[in-house]
């Protein structure tokens, strides 16, 4: 009996380390975008940004936000615990993914004049590249993790109404991810104005934030359940 006991009070504070972990995971996504924004154009009386990358190339003014928000998300990957070991490696990924973009900094005007960049000393252009890559990966994987393992059901109980609810809630915040997603791909072939990368990157990262709080347990919980 004590020992069942033991692991039920060990299944409940990794539950209870899970939820505060997406909690806060939720408010960063929510946040980076609009306080890399507000730091860039409000504080430091910069130009609008054309995306959030941006903001990490703009050197000692407001160039560690990014880097900082993204640190958080890949210490987040790097700590989750999973449900189940696939869940695990399409975290992994993602936090690896979020590594690239925040080692890497994308071109801008900024840079167009300095012979190496970032962590890896890469070429800006270069650079460009493996940023490109780390954010597909990071997005890409994100809207998989949403849309099919936020909304997995136990099988073996019947669900409840917030849990159908919750599971609706993740299906569209992951729609937004997925849309985000086909923008920041026609912004290569169609001109949607100076921010529209950074429209599509926000919309990526407020709907990323918008699910992980409902997963994190913040609302639309069940008494006994947070799944």
């Amino acid at each position: 009996m004590s020992s069942n006991n033991g692991n039920k009070s060990e299944i409940d504070y990794a539950n209870k380390q899970r939820q505060y972990q997406l909690v806060v995971l939720g408010v960063v996504s929510i946040l980076l975008g609009a306080l890399c924004a507000f730091i860039c154009v409000v504080v430091y009386k910069l130009p609008m940004l054309s995306s959030i990358s941006q903001s990490a190339t703009t050197g000692v003014q407001a160039g560690m936000i990014l880097p900082f928000g993204l640190g958080m998300m890949v210490l987040f990957a790097i700590t989750y615990k999973s449900y189940c070991l696939s869940e695990r490696i399409i975290v992994i990924l993602m936090g690896i993914g979020f590594a690239l973009v925040a080692m890497q900094p994308c071109y801008s005007s900024y840079l167009a004049h300095e012979p190496s960049v970032g962590l890896l000393g890469l070429p800006p252009k270069i650079s460009d590249i493996v940023h490109l890559i780390g954010a597909a990966m990071g997005f890409g994987l994100m809207a998989v993790w949403i849309m099919f393992y936020f909304t997995k059901t136990d099988k073996t109980k019947i669900p409840t109404s917030e849990k159908l609810r919750r599971n609706a809630w993740y299906r569209f915040w992951g729609g937004g991810v997925f849309i985000s997603i086909l923008l920041l791909c026609l912004c290569f072939f169609v001109d949607f104005g100076p921010i529209g990368v950074f429209v599509a990157e926000e919309l990526a990262l407020f709907s990323m934030g918008m699910a992980v709080l409902v997963k994190g347990g913040a609302f639309f919980r069940d008494k006994h359940e947070t799944s």
